[in-house]
């Protein structure tokens, strides 16, 4: 269970709470934009290697919220994950993801 004191938490429910998100392949919301980071953990998305490359985002892909970090606050957000059509959609199960990406980090 996630503290509720989480070190990762810092307000965002003001602004993430019970949204719809994507879970998608990362692609900038625009050309300006070169990367973006998870809202919660502050990781890194970007498509050069070494980065993440998929993740839940805000329909607008403006907010970006990693594998990890929405597992471990899925409930507490109260998250609608909606569908994705075309090239868009991720095919990776969210939870081998975020096996993988923990497994990186030791």
């Amino acid at each position: 269970m996630i503290n509720k004191n989480d070190w990762r938490i810092m307000g965002q429910e003001e602004y993430l709470f019970g949204v719809q998100l994507l879970h998608i392949k990362y692609k900038p919301a625009n050309d300006r934009n070169t990367h973006d980071h998870c809202e919660f953990c502050g990781k890194t998305f970007f498509l050069l290697e070494g980065y993440l490359h998929c993740g839940y985002c805000t329909e607008d892909r403006y907010l970006w919220i990693c594998d990890v970090c929405f597992s471990d606050f899925q409930d507490r957000f109260k998250w609608i994950v909606i569908q994705t059509k075309g090239d868009d959609r991720l095919l990776r199960n969210p939870e081998e993801y975020a096996n993988k990406e923990n497994s990186k980090e030791t």
